[in-house]
């Protein structure tokens, strides 16, 4: 958005803001302009359960008086609508946008509105709804959802006073514990499931409910190759692109690296089973046990155990990326879970390191593989093949290193914003 300003555009932002009372219409209330951008909050929006999950269907189906958001666009008179996630939005403001002929596009940063839970994760293994789309249809929605938020909870999380507190470090542990129990606990046998055949209706009625607000939608842009395979199986796409993201913080940082004896592996996703920490862990405990114990592993978060080998940097932002990439000889996205993308991978190549992702990982898209990083399959041995193969021959990353620095040129937020904007086709 600030880069369209940059380059001529009016821009209005509107966002999911407080809910004061659920079942009534929503307001649109103008806030102070940032960077140039009118800003608008929507207030009475419906939920938004970020990756919590969704519980009470009903209430996230609301409908709503069409006419408030009429007058928006009217008053306001947008040339394209470019969306970035259905939650919390009603059916009834793309409604008026379509009545209206306002072209509307679709950034496919998440896949809510196709799982309600986001990940496409079940029980921490990818659901059979994007294995095999036909084989099931919502069958372990229920179950998978047991543990999301009530609306009680999701209407604080969206108050003005959660705003200002949610960023207080003591705030942001208690996330990350309650986010871990929920990992666990949906691993779990569901105690009770004699409702489930019931509840498979309501998350059928629920996604053919976005399924429909899809419909809506003019232009589609993946992110990446894996999202716009996955959207594809659910929605009949008949005009999409496939544009590569980035952000204004992505410079060309590539440096000529130093790579020691020891070997220096970084980690800086969540501490969590989809991401694929504990598998990570498990390989380089198997590593660690046969005797090849000259390596770190970097990890921004605290895990529940930490080993000998692991060297803990804490949280980062891109003011430090320069110092942790300096002492990564490779970074590992392990996924397990269909990435829509992975900025660390950019991040990591802009700094000109070697990186292995999985091939859940939207953002191999940029990798070239065995030239600068590795793409590999987390249903096999490649990642303890590829670490030891590593682990022995430091020249390999030398040779990847050197791949980076002469072919490898991140794309500047200038550039990608040129291409959305020609996909806006304004």
């Amino acid at each position: 958005m600030k880069e369209e300003i940059n380059q001529g555009y009016e821009v209005l932002l509107l966002w999911p803001g407080e809910i004061k009372s659920y079942n009534k219409n929503p307001i649109i209330k103008k806030r102070k302009s940032q960077y140039n951008i009118q800003n608008f909050e929507l207030v009475n929006c419906l939920p938004v359960p970020l990756m919590g999950g969704i519980k009470e269907i009903d209430d996230y189906m609301q409908k709503c008086d069409k006419n408030i958001y009429y007058e928006f666009f009217k008053k306001n008179k947008p040339n394209v609508i470019h969306i970035h996630t259905l939650m919390g939005l009603h059916d009834e403001f793309l409604q008026a946008a379509q009545d209206l002929n306002i072209k509307i596009v679709f950034t496919t940063h998440d896949y809510f509105g196709l799982c309600p839970k986001v990940t496409f994760l079940y029980k921490n293994k990818i659901c059979k709804e994007i294995l095999n789309f036909s084989s099931d249809k919502c069958l372990n929605c229920d179950d998978c959802n047991k543990n999301a938020l009530s609306l009680k909870k999701i209407k604080i999380l969206q108050s003005p006073i959660y705003r200002l507190v949610k960023n207080i470090k003591i705030v942001k542990r208690l996330r990350r514990i309650f986010n871990l129990k929920n990992q666990v606990d949906g691993v779990k046998k569901a105690e009770d499931d004699l409702l489930k055949l019931n509840k498979v209706g309501d998350y059928q009625r629920l996604r053919q409910y976005y399924s429909n607000m899809f419909e809506k939608i003019d232009r589609f842009h993946f992110n990446s190759n894996t999202t716009e395979s996955i959207y594809s199986r659910f929605l009949n796409i008949k005009n999409g692109k496939v544009i590569s993201i980035t952000h204004s913080n992505i410079k060309n940082n590539i440096i000529e690296k130093n790579f020691n004896k020891t070997l220096k592996i970084t980690y800086l996703g969540q501490i969590s089973e989809y991401k694929g920490f504990f598998r990570l862990k498990d390989v380089l405990d198997e590593i660690y046990l046969e005797g090849y114990d000259d390596f770190i592993l970097n990890v921004s978060s605290i895990p529940p155990s930490i080993e000998s080998y692991m060297n803990i940097i804490g949280s980062y932002n891109y003011d430090n990326l320069y110092k942790i990439f300096k002492n990564t000889d490779l970074l590992v996205v392990p996924s397990l879970c269909k990435e829509t993308f992975s900025f660390v991978t950019l991040e990591a190549l802009s700094y000109g390191t070697p990186v292995l992702v999985s091939t859940n990982v939207g953002a191999k898209d940029i990798v070239e593989d065995k030239k600068s990083g590795f793409i590999i399959s987390m249903d096999d041995n490649s990642l303890k093949e590829i670490i030891l193969k590593l682990y022995k021959s430091r020249s390999i990353l030398i040779d990847i290193n050197r791949y980076i620095m002469n072919n490898f040129s991140p794309l500047s937020i200038k550039e990608h914003t040129k291409q959305v904007l020609k996909f806006y086709d304004l």
